[in-house]
């Protein structure tokens, strides 16, 4: 069988998969002779962090992580998908069938490039000199990121007229947010326009821009 094998077959990679034994920090161990797999529930990637985050970045920098829904979002809600990006997990899995602000971040997240499904990760989580990536760390601030929101408009294509309120249009306001590390996760408001089917806000806002950090802008508007 062995002449019969096509070539291509002979440059594949396995990499074989596997659940945590013994301790978390344990699990995270890596070895300079083998590349490894590891499966992480999200509630175990939530305790490991914790207090083992450089072990967590520096497991992923030679090994291959994926972290997994808990078994008990029987409706297909998700979680934060960031906890694991930010720690370099290279396979972040997601209910696709749900809906709400977790799978949304994940849909921004790939957009930016063309939505293949593969993003690089920054080199911040690859090198190991000074000292590995620690995403509980906060980083100084080498820039501020102004983001300006003008006005808004289409909902009445989408909703009837007393969808909102009987007796008058809605009363519309926007949020804005940052997605990345605890230290720069932060959501700021527009204040309320009253009455109007196309708000106009005219407000900006100023988000820390360290340049370390994975983030990714985000908005939306709520009556």
């Amino acid at each position: 069988m062995q002449p019969h094998i096509a070539p291509q077959y002979k440059h594949l990679i396995t990499i074989r998969t596997g659940k945590p034994k013994g301790s978390l920090a344990d699990a995270l161990k890596s070895d300079p002779d083998k590349v490894r797999r590891l499966s992480l529930s999200e509630q175990q990637l939530a305790k490991v962090a914790e207090d083992h985050g450089t072990e967590i970045v520096r497991f992923t920098q030679r090994n291959i992580l994926r972290i997994y829904p808990k078994g008990t979002r029987v409706t297909s809600s998700n979680y934060n998908p960031f906890l694991g990006w930010v720690h370099g997990a290279q396979m972040v899995a997601f209910n696709m069938q749900g809906y709400g602000r977790a799978l949304w971040l994940m849909h921004g997240f790939y957009k930016a490039n063309g939505g293949c499904g593969y993003v690089k990760k920054p080199d911040f989580l690859v090198q190991t000199e000074p000292e590995v990536f620690d995403p509980r760390e906060p980083q100084p601030v080498k820039k501020t990121l102004k983001v300006k929101v003008y006005m808004g408009d289409g909902w009445r294509m989408d909703f009837k007229q007393t969808h909102f309120d009987q007796y008058s249009p809605p009363d519309f306001y926007t949020r804005v947010g940052i997605a990345g590390v605890p230290a720069d996760s932060v959501v700021k408001k527009t204040k309320a326009i009253e009455d109007n089917w196309v708000p106009v806000w005219e407000e900006e806002f100023s988000f820390p821009d360290r340049p370390r950090d994975c983030f990714a802008a985000g908005g939306g508007a709520r009556v």
